[in-house]
């Protein structure tokens, strides 16, 4: 048996879960409810291990609840069906409940990894807010309620306001790149700051052709004027403005010390350099890098 998918939802999202799985045998667990699937065909549903229509459990389920599906062989769901009980399965442990005091709270339950915190009013107790962080920042905000949806700003501002009306309950769970990028995609105006990795910056950059080719140039008389990521022999960065190096970076070096290292090598080896113009948002993305800034 393997969970394969862990995440907080509504029954469209279940229903969307459910569409998607193909060749599926195992069961989704939705609240305490269960659902059997054999080759992607559901054959039976629970709700506290006993049987019951599907439409029941979905009249059950409350407004977001966590979904988690189970893959397992055949053999293992026939054993768990023919017990006529629902099955042991371990409690997701990746969601923390809490109270939250404040919305600065929410700070002594997060580091700098990234994290979905599902905020729930109990004097709203249909409403949701989301608000996805990551290195501790807050990344996209979301705030749903019976009649209309927020996003970003106004969603922040929203959850922000509830502590002063409302007790609250935080799920806190980390998430993947690959769920932001989902949340991305699905609430594109919810978006507070867009985060890239440094590889994928760099990825999207080097994906066009480069603006000029040099060899064996001196390392001041390549600095550029406007914007520009100079790669050096394929795996050495500099970031210039203003003909000064403002990032810098190479293999686990950052910053000064990878400058250091750029400089004692150019003295004394052949180069190819590469200069990429950088757009605005190109440039201010290498921001979010804070330990690439030369200081010095």
């Amino acid at each position: 048996m393997e969970k394969i998918y862990s995440k907080l939802g509504r029954l469209a999202d279940l229903k969307r879960v459910a569409d998607f799985l193909q060749d599926f045998t195992g069961f989704i667990k939705v609240d305490q409810g269960i659902l059997f699937y054999l080759d992607s065909k559901l054959i039976a549903s629970m709700w506290k291990g006993e049987t019951v229509d599907i439409r029941d459990i979905f009249r059950r389920l409350p407004g977001e609840f966590l979904i988690e599906v189970y893959q397992c062989s055949r053999g293992e769901l026939k054993e768990m069906l023919g017990r006529g009980i629902l099955p042991e399965v371990e409690e997701e442990t990746s969601v923390r409940r809490v109270l939250l005091d404040s919305y600065n709270t929410i700070y002594n339950y997060i580091d700098s990894n990234s994290y979905e915190v599902t905020v729930i009013p109990k004097r709203y107790s249909s409403d949701r807010g989301i608000v996805i962080f990551k290195d501790r920042e807050e990344i996209l905000g979301v705030y749903h309620s019976k009649d209309k949806t927020l996003e970003g700003s106004r969603a922040l501002s929203k959850i922000k306001a509830i502590f002063a009306v409302s007790e609250v309950k935080g799920l806190i769970r980390e998430i993947s790149e690959e769920e932001i990028k989902e949340y991305m995609r699905t609430y594109p105006k919810g978006i507070l700051k867009r985060f890239i990795s440094l590889e994928d910056l760099l990825k999207e950059i080097k994906s066009r052709a480069p603006d000029k080719v040099l060899y064996n140039d001196s390392l001041m008389d390549i600095l550029t004027e406007e914007p520009s990521l100079i790669e050096i022999n394929g795996s050495m960065y500099i970031v210039s403005k203003d003909r000064k190096v403002v990032y810098a970076f190479f293999r686990d070096y950052r910053g000064d010390k990878a400058y250091r290292y750029i400089k004692n090598y150019c003295l004394f080896r052949d180069m190819e350099i590469k200069i990429y113009s950088l757009n605005s948002e190109e440039y201010r993305m290498f921001r979010d890098f804070k330990d690439i800034k030369v200081k010095g």
